[in-house]
């Protein structure tokens, strides 16, 4: 039983890395997304700049048509220029919608939640050492512990498994103390009839049906 108490430790242990895990992965989710929100609304905002420049070009080419400096096809062109940039606002206005359900539904919050984002951060030119940034990944990651302790956890699988094969030795012991008692006996703290007990039982499995050997196998694999 030694080895399933040291599992029971071990399985706490990774239950509660598993939760540090799904924390981690929660924070990176949302600050992933919070920066893609970010992106989109800079690629909507490029996007409508860009607009208004194929608007300009088509006013353009319409002044210069009525002069004749230029043909009715480069009006035409300006024409399918401005559209299809009214069809990229139009995508970049979805995206940016989705970006935003998205970090929404990351968080946790209705998807047509709005609040106002942070787009301005202090730029800086990190001093890592890469040692220094691998020894910290190796003492912090919750995932690498994880695996660690899994690999801990099955090789006490193994052990406990091997141990269906040796005989089972359990000891008991008991100490009562007991007085008769009755109308005119008073109750006392400290009854006279002293008892102690001690057993010992031996128990060895001869045949399991091959049950005991398919589990020692698979937890060795």
């Amino acid at each position: 039983r030694y080895f399933t108490i040291k599992n029971a430790s071990i399985q706490n242990r990774m239950n509660r890395l598993l939760v540090a895990s799904s924390e981690k992965d929660l924070r990176y989710n949302v600050a992933q997304n919070y920066y893609i929100v970010l992106a989109n609304k800079r690629l909507l905002e490029l996007a409508n700049r860009v607009l208004e420049q194929k608007r300009e070009q088509l006013h353009l080419a319409r002044a210069r048509f009525e002069v004749g400096s230029v043909t009715e096809l480069d009006v035409l062109q300006a024409e399918i220029d401005v559209g299809n940039q009214e069809n990229a606002v139009i995508e970049a206005e979805n995206n940016l919608k989705l970006a935003h359900e998205e970090l929404n539904r990351t968080l946790g919050v209705a998807l047509d939640s709005k609040y106002p984002l942070v787009d301005e951060f202090r730029i800086f030119q990190p001093e890592f050492a890469l040692e220094t940034l691998i020894d910290e990944s190796i003492r912090n990651r919750p995932d690498y512990l994880y695996y660690q302790d899994q690999e801990k956890y099955q090789k006490n699988n193994v052990k406990i498994n091997f141990g269906e094969f040796l005989p089972n030795l359990s000891a008991a012991l008991s100490y009562i103390r007991s007085e008769n008692s009755g109308a005119a006996e008073p109750f006392t703290f400290e009854p006279r009839n002293r008892d102690l007990r001690m057993s010992l039982t031996l128990s060895w499995k001869i045949f399991s049906g091959f049950s005991r050997e398919e589990s020692y196998q698979q937890s060795r694999v």
